[in-house]
């Protein structure tokens, strides 16, 4: 994966309503949810913050879910 520059990106208009890119789009699994504010998923070996309650995962119940993520948007959906 790695990082981009945002020039990568220039042709999506996201404020027509153009599909994500799929080089933002990644497949990772929930790593833990510490409270209902604050989990972690690993994408691509790297741990990233999450908020469990936006997309309503629980605590002792959704760790290790794998999960759809849109890097750099909030967007995060249960695979499978």
């Amino acid at each position: 994966m790695g990082l981009m520059d945002v020039s990568n990106l220039r042709a999506w208009n996201r404020r027509a309503g153009e599909a994500n890119p799929r080089i933002l789009r990644r497949l990772g699994r929930v790593h833990s949810i510490r409270r209902p504010q604050a989990g972690e998923i690993g994408i691509a070996g790297l741990t990233m913050f999450f908020t469990p309650t936006a997309v309503r995962f629980q605590t002792g119940h959704d760790e290790n879910v794998r999960v759809k993520a849109l890097l750099g948007e909030c967007s995060l959906s249960r695979v499978g």
